[in-house]
């Protein structure tokens, strides 16, 4: 694939959704909003670097005055890429459970998945006029027949994949085998570019340590700290949530050395306020949040020499670069495949 002068390209994926405590059951009553008063001083940081993010928005935030007031603006100007999220135990139709299994979007019935992301779709058209094109399972939940639905309803990039992570204990997908190389499901005519989320360490390249560190009696038995303290192993995710600067580093830098171009630095939008998720419970952490977004961003621009682009940006320069015959990066029917 070939980018602007050949310099890594870093997308802001932003997780834009409700507010819910994230240790209860799902609850479709669970729709507050209350931290979407701090988005300018979030999108400030944005435009001070030109780092255009894409919004993943999910069905109550479409609904608040808070996404007409601040996010819409800045859509029409060219700040941002709206995209879609579903989340859905608080989306239209209501006819499924509440409950885990069926909190993963592809875990729903086929009609299910599919009418929910409509409803969705259709929304987010209306308020922001013009369609998505860009979209996220809410809780990483690609299932079977996803890549079919958003394909009929215009999508054309999928960011469900999160590298290195097993979610099927919890009845979602397995991605464990995927590195962070964007990948093209022919079928449908979806990219579906990974998550950044990787192993870095001194034997970060040993498959059989990757099980290992996976293994619950590794995590019972704190084998994944001390790995992670002596530098040889840590499993790494290119967020602020739970990962300070120099961790960002490490893994920037483990991944570009294998050859990656596309990197995506994701979060949850209510991070921006205390107390709304695990990772930001004070002020402070809060200051120290959006600071290392900052300081990434610098690193990122200065050290790196990297650019930013939104998600459907890099989808539109995947597919020139592939084209020919060559869109395909060698990926065969994975959409929807939870192994």
């Amino acid at each position: 694939m070939a980018f602007e002068n050949g310099r890594p390209v870093l997308i802001t994926a932003v997780h834009t959704e409700e507010e819910f405590d994230w240790s209860k059951p799902f609850d479709r009553a669970a729709t507050a909003s209350s931290h979407l008063i701090n988005l300018p001083r979030l999108q400030s940081i944005f435009s001070d670097w030109d780092a255009k993010p894409t919004y993943f928005v999910d069905f109550p935030i479409l609904k608040t005055r808070e996404f007409d007031e601040y996010i819409i603006p800045e859509a029409r100007k060219g700040h941002c890429e709206v995209a879609s999220h579903l989340h859905p135990w608080v989306t239209p139709p209501f006819c499924e459970p509440v409950d885990n299994h069926h909190s993963f979007p592809g875990n729903l019935p086929e009609e299910v998945e599919y009418e929910k992301l409509a409803t969705l779709t259709a929304l987010l058209s209306e308020k922001v006029g013009i369609a998505p094109r860009s979209y996220l399972a809410g809780r990483y939940g690609y299932g079977p027949n996803t890549g079919k639905s958003i394909s009929a309803l215009g999508y054309r990039v999928d960011l469900s994949i999160v590298p290195r992570h097993d979610y099927s204990s919890q009845g979602g997908p397995n991605y464990a085998a995927h590195n962070c190389t964007p990948l093209f499901d022919r079928e449908n005519k979806i990219w579906r570019i990974p998550h950044t989320a990787d192993y870095a360490g001194a034997l970060s390249d040993v498959p059989v340590l990757h099980r290992l560190y996976r293994s619950p009696t590794a995590t019972k038995l704190k084998v994944n700290s001390i790995l992670s303290r002596l530098r040889i192993l840590s499993r790494l995710r290119l967020s602020p949530e739970g990962f300070k600067l120099p961790h960002l580093k490490q893994l920037t830098k483990a991944v570009l050395g294998r050859q990656e171009k596309v990197l995506i630095l994701s979060f949850h939008s209510p991070s921006i306020k205390p107390k709304c998720t695990p990772y930001v419970r004070n002020a402070e952490e809060l200051d120290e949040f959006l600071s290392t977004l900052n300081a990434y961003y610098h690193f990122w621009r200065h050290s790196v020499g990297g650019s930013f682009m939104t998600v459907a940006d890099v989808a539109e320069q995947l597919s020139t670069s592939s084209s020919g015959g060559k869109e395909s990066t060698g990926h065969d029917g994975i959409a929807g495949a939870q192994t």
